[in-house]
């Protein structure tokens, strides 16, 4: 079996995507609180991992990346109502450690995201990718 594309090809490729990622961001690496901890809250506790209330886990790294949004609509036919949803994707280098559940803090303009998902799975990725949700 061949290959699709040859490593060099490929790197010219992510060399291309690449052009395209210049807005520098930190990334946070969430921090999972246990009830022993000083920040444990038994209100808050739903069952399930409990993540640093603030987002404000260690900074592991930075990079840069391509920061977009999509706007969806949702048509709920029996109540006639139009929603609307952002979704914002960020794509960053390949070989960025970035995981679900870090924060992802833009350096211009201080918006920080949750990280809901990536392509980290991908057998042959070109990019990095992730889904994200505006942090409140």
């Amino acid at each position: 079996m061949s290959e699709l594309l040859s490593i060099s090809e490929l790197g010219a490729i992510r060399e291309l995507g690449e052009t395209g990622m210049t807005t520098q961001f930190l990334i946070r690496r969430a921090t999972v609180i246990s009830p022993d901890s000083l920040d444990y809250d038994p209100y808050e506790d739903l069952g399930d991992d409990t993540l640093d209330p603030d987002g404000e886990g260690a900074v592991t790294g930075s990079a840069y990346g391509w920061f977009f949004s999509r706007i969806q609509q949702d048509v709920t036919e029996d109540s006639g109502e139009i929603r609307t949803i952002d979704i914002h994707t960020l794509r960053y280098p390949v070989g960025t450690d970035l995981m679900p559940h870090d924060v992802i803090e833009r350096i211009d303009s201080g918006e920080k995201y949750d990280v809901i998902d990536t392509n980290a799975d991908d057998t042959w990725a070109e990019e990095g990718k992730a889904s994200l949700r505006r942090s409140e």
